[in-house]
């Protein structure tokens, strides 16, 4: 019971981390490529995309947390904890410099 609800966690945490991922790599597109982006994704549309940027922001710091708990714990090998935390570290860092970039284009 304990290893199922174990499974069904992680392939939780798999599947928001995936969404989070997908609407990240959105983000990044209309940072470095504006001109494309809004030639394809028309206006009431492009404000809802914009909306959602939010939740990859804040989700990569919560996975940040969870990486840092998995480490702390020692859950699996150090190496793979390691490894994640500095690709969801870089994940972090990588939605910063696409949100400034997008203020420093708008004027904000």
């Amino acid at each position: 019971m304990l290893a199922e609800n174990l499974r069904m966690h992680i392939s939780r945490l798999a599947a928001a981390r995936a969404i989070l991922l997908a609407i990240s790599a959105v983000m990044a597109w209309e940072a470095l490529f504006p001109a494309t982006f809004t030639s394809i994704v028309k206006r009431p549309y492009r404000d809802l995309v914009e909306l959602s940027y939010f939740g990859p922001i804040v989700g990569s710091v919560v996975f940040v947390g969870i990486t840092v708990y998995h480490l702390i714990r020692r859950r699996g090998r150090i190496e793979s904890a390691v490894v994640s935390l500095v690709f969801t570290v870089l994940w972090c860092l990588g939605l910063a410099l696409c949100f400034i970039l997008m203020m420093a284009r708008t004027g904000i």
